[in-house]
């Protein structure tokens, strides 16, 4: 996740080109091509009012999920082109519309939410 890792960090201190704190309009505006990481598809995960599905890269600090009820999930994705200097993004999620995809395989994951 190059993309990711050269984001520029979302700092509160920042004045200019701040990302919003909510976007009930934020969607999907970037994608990449994946292997050998851990990658989740979700259904309806939200992140900051939004609304998300599809692929996305596993954060590292992960922990093993549940098989059910409705719980968060780090992610390695930015927001509005900026990343969180610690953990990834953290999605709530249903963990039954949770699917742990072949890290073996390419995956198209979404790497950046955006309006």
């Amino acid at each position: 996740m190059k993309s990711y890792y050269s984001a520029t960090v979302w700092d509160k201190s920042t004045t200019t080109n701040k990302p919003p704190s909510t976007c009930k309009k934020a969607h999907p505006t970037q994608y990449e091509i994946v292997q050998n990481v851990p990658v989740i598809k979700v259904v309806d995960a939200r992140y900051r009012n939004a609304t998300l599905s599809g692929n996305f890269v596993l954060s590292p600090f992960v922990l093993p999920f549940p098989n059910s009820g409705i719980g968060k999930i780090d992610v390695l994705c930015r927001w509005f082109d900026h990343r969180l200097s610690k953990t990834g993004l953290t999605l709530i999620v249903d963990f039954a519309n949770v699917q742990v995809l072949d890290e073996k395989q390419s995956h198209d994951v979404i790497s950046n939410i955006e309006k």
